[in-house]
């Protein structure tokens, strides 16, 4: 599900979508919140737990250090790498 977050720092909104976007195509090694390293291609469910900590940061819940503008961009292309009706530019992991 695709929400809308109000994005007040448009630059750490980009920098979020940029390094979600590195990260998925594989340029990252580290994932975008939670820094953790996975063997490349991710699984759906390390992508998706990369959406729940943005979500988390967000919200308030969880990663204080964490810009939460930064976290809407990685919600964001997160989700967008999800979304059915697009082709997702990177594999499917197992």
């Amino acid at each position: 599900m695709h929400v809308e977050v109000e994005v007040r720092q448009p630059k750490a909104a980009a920098h979020g979508v940029w390094a979600t976007a590195a990260w998925l195509l594989g340029e990252l090694q580290a994932a975008p919140i939670s820094q953790e390293w996975y063997e490349y291609p991710y699984t759906n469910r390390q992508v998706g737990l990369e959406r729940t900590h943005a979500r988390d940061r967000i919200e308030g819940n969880d990663w204080p250090d964490v810009d939460r503008d930064y976290a809407a961009g990685v919600q964001y292309t997160v989700g967008w790498s999800f979304w059915p009706d697009e082709e997702r530019p990177v594999p499917t992991g197992g």
